[in-house]
């Protein structure tokens, strides 16, 4: 995986679906990734290459968006039994910020707040 403006492609010769790089040069969302389980990166690797092929996952105990209609971009979530990935999406591309184990209901609003905060924070964003 090589790093491109704003993230790194999650998947070979596919540029849609990325983990946010903020300008210090970490990525939450690589590093969550990296210390799953086997299991649960599969999981997500599947949610993710659905995504890539144009084809979001329609089972909301799998997918779900959290902003409010007409919110931009809007964020949203991939869950697993035990995790969640959150995910901003622009018209061409899915940006994955960070993930976490399942929040209660009442944190959830963070979430997306923190999900909005590194999109914004990319590396080669211009505001």
């Amino acid at each position: 995986m090589t790093e491109q403006q704003g993230g790194i492609p999650l998947l070979p010769h596919d540029d849609s679906v990325i983990a946010v790089v903020r300008q210090s040069g970490r990525s939450d969302a690589k590093d969550f990734l990296e210390k799953l389980e086997k299991r649960d990166q599969a999981r997500f690797l599947r949610y993710i290459q659905y995504l890539a092929a144009g084809r979001p996952l329609k089972s909301p105990e799998h997918f779900r968006r959290l902003s409010a209609a007409g919110a931009e971009p809007p964020v949203y979530e991939l869950k697993s039994n035990k995790y969640r990935l959150y995910v901003v999406r622009t018209s061409r591309r899915w940006y994955i910020t960070h993930g976490r184990e399942k929040p209660k209901n009442n944190q959830v609003p963070r979430e997306v707040a923190k999900a909005l905060a590194i999109f914004w924070d990319r590396k080669g964003n211009s505001p």
